[in-house]
């Protein structure tokens, strides 16, 4: 209901809430994106909050007009984009990956007969290398990014800085 002096805006910072963002999309079942997120809300909030009451405790939509709340809104559009374009995200069969760096990654396919795509997201403040365990036959295509560099062996290496994620088709 409410996060009065601690939105996650605040606590965790643009990076991390944006690499929860985007695990939220490339999941199973329908996203959630709670007030303000898409514009970068750093106000004090409660749900209860309007012009009557608890003034200053509703989103502050003036964000929405910063950089960080256009880059944010930009973000969100290009990720329904993608969703709503790539039947295994939200059709497709979830499927997890064993990974070398499992207390700070997460690691999945979305797989459907026609499509396979490939989800690595570092929900950690640290920068990581790491090797998933899934063997990729064939080129890949990047469908986003963010701070993650892919090399292909005989398994997925990746270099992840802090809240870096990587989504590919193979």
């Amino acid at each position: 209901n409410d996060a009065y002096d601690d939105r996650y805006e605040t606590r965790f910072g643009t990076r991390a809430i944006e690499a929860a963002l985007f695990l939220n999309m490339t999941m199973e079942g329908i996203p959630f994106l709670y007030n303000g997120y898409e514009v970068c809300d750093d106000n004090r909030h409660s749900i209860y909050g309007n012009r009557f009451l608890g003034r200053g405790m509703t989103v502050n939509w003036a964000n929405g007009f910063t950089p960080k709340g256009k880059a944010r809104y930009a973000f969100l559009r290009r990720m329904i984009r993608l969703r709503h374009g790539n039947p295994a995200l939200w059709d497709g069969e979830l499927q997890w990956n064993p990974c070398g760096c499992k207390e700070h990654v997460l690691s999945f396919c979305r797989i459907t007969p026609e499509q396979r795509i490939f989800v690595v997201v570092n929900m950690s403040g640290e920068a990581i290398r790491t090797e998933v365990f899934s063997k990729i036959d064939g080129d890949i295509k990047i469908l986003e990014h963010r701070d993650a560099a892919v090399q292909i062996q005989d398994n997925v290496m990746l270099d992840l800085l802090p809240h870096g994620f990587v989504m590919f088709e193979y």
